[in-house]
């Protein structure tokens, strides 16, 4: 083959490349020339992952971003041959030589109608190749993906209900704010597979989310309460019988014998207290209940036998 032939098939390779790269990563520009930071990092971990090899973002510039005169090395273009699912450079040739005449040199070299007439074929070859790829790309652009989670507490496993949410759900395109159902659960579809979830509540701690939908369908999301806002709002309005429903809650989660330790400030030591203390003290709206930070629990079954917490300075 010739120099011009290979650019073709260098070209074709590069759009086979792009488009295994989106099967994985969504990056801000469909066109691989018009990539930039964070897109080529990633091209080059995706790259590296796949093939155990990679290329720079020198050469990503030189070879992509403009329009080379000559084919990169042998080795590149078997790395990337590789990335596209063939074994190697010469195997991709062979697989993609249909689009290319045999007497293609010949052509060029010829001044001739009929040399032109070949020239005319193998660029309408590439063409249709090229839009082939483009079509599939935005068919694929246009996909939606549904998804369905549910909150729950993460202490009791169980689903929160008739607690105030707000939801928003983050893509490039769009940020959505998502209803939350009497059930605790939420639902939409969305057209890009990464998505951010924010959630927010006066009662349970703030979480952010960051999920690929198009591995993941539905999934339980479980939320750490905010036992001072809890106690805070039940005391502030005289709630006692949800203050009494929190306690009884407590009572079922912890274990009979549960060890609760809080870790004193500067490694001085800690303070053991028994189950009925510790309910007290999630049960009291004070500053320390504010800032008490669980650090680590354990479970015997469906209970948990241990706590260790400290109160954040």
């Amino acid at each position: 083959m010739n120099s011009i032939t290979d650019l073709l098939l260098f070209n074709l390779l590069l759009e086979q490349v792009s488009l295994k790269f989106r099967e994985t990563y969504s990056p801000q520009q469909s066109i691989m020339k018009d990539w930039k930071g964070q897109d080529i990092i990633n091209f080059q971990d995706d790259l590296r992952s796949k093939t155990g090899s990679s290329v720079s973002e020198k050469w990503f510039y030189t070879y992509i971003k403009n329009e080379p005169k000559k084919l990169p090395r042998i080795d590149i273009l078997n790395m990337l041959s590789v990335y596209a699912g063939c074994d190697h450079w010469s195997a991709f040739a062979k697989a993609n030589e249909d689009y290319l005449m045999p007497d293609y040199s010949t052509a060029l070299k010829n001044d001739t109608s009929s040399s032109i007439e070949n020239v005319l074929k193998i660029l309408l070859k590439v063409i249709i190749t090229i839009a082939g790829m483009a079509i599939t790309y935005i068919v694929l652009s246009n996909k939606e993906y549904d998804y369905n989670f549910c909150l729950k507490d993460f202490y009791r496993k169980e689903a929160i209900k008739n607690v105030p949410f707000t939801i928003y759900r983050i893509n490039t395109n769009q940020k959505e704010r998502i209803e939350v159902n009497e059930d605790g659960c939420f639902s939409g579809k969305s057209d890009s597979k990464n998505n951010t979830f924010i959630i927010e509540s006066p009662y349970y701690k703030n979480d952010t989310l960051s999920l690929n939908l198009e591995r993941l369908v539905s999934r339980d999301i479980y939320l750490k309460p905010d036992d001072y806002a809890l106690m805070l709002d039940y005391y502030s309005n005289g709630d006692i019988r949800s203050l009494k429903n929190r306690r009884r809650q407590l009572n079922q989660l912890l274990h009979n014998d549960v060890i609760v330790m809080e870790l004193l400030p500067y490694e001085i030591g800690v303070t053991i207290y028994d189950k009925q203390q510790f309910i007290d003290k999630l049960t009291t709206p004070t500053q320390s209940l504010k800032k008490l930070l669980i650090v680590d629990t354990e479970y015997a079954g469906e209970q948990i036998k241990k706590i260790k917490y400290r109160i954040k300075s």
